[in-house]
């Protein structure tokens, strides 16, 4: 309903607009978990070292939480959100976790092969321009 330009949603229309937004950030962070997993599954840590890079990865994405829910939800945390976050979560681990999961991990892995050949293919590049300049520089060389 609408008077004067301004929006009047029933109260109910309005938990469900705070549960919608609660799904998305239960989605997002589903997604930043399956990142976070792909970038550890290339990296072999220790176990020390795996503990502070997890905590660390928990640490900030209780910030973006905290901050999603500041923000987008006005900093109201009822029941409902939770339960949305949740739903979020899970639907999106059922759903799409499986696929995206393996198509980090090969677009990090190729990512990976790619910035390896650059590499070596700059490192040719360089060893032939320093062939050339010293092969130069030895024949103009002064007697």
């Amino acid at each position: 309903m609408v008077m004067n330009n301004i929006n009047i949603i029933s109260p109910a229309g309005y938990q469900f607009f705070l549960f919608a937004k609660a799904l998305l950030l239960g989605f997002g962070l589903g997604f930043l978990l399956d990142f976070y997993r792909s970038v550890r599954a290339l990296i072999n840590f220790s176990f020390r070292v795996t503990f502070f890079v997890d905590l660390f990865f928990w640490i900030v994405v209780t910030a973006i939480s905290m901050s999603v829910l500041l923000i987008f939800l006005w900093g109201e945390v009822h029941l409902y959100t939770y339960v949305g976050i949740t739903c979020g979560f899970l639907a999106y681990y059922f759903l799409l976790s499986r696929y995206l999961l393996s198509f980090w991990r090969k677009v990090f892995y190729y990512g990976g092969e790619l910035g390896r050949l650059s590499l070596r293919f700059l490192n040719h590049i360089t060893r032939f321009y320093v062939s050339v300049k010293l092969a130069f520089s030895q024949s103009f060389r002064k007697k």
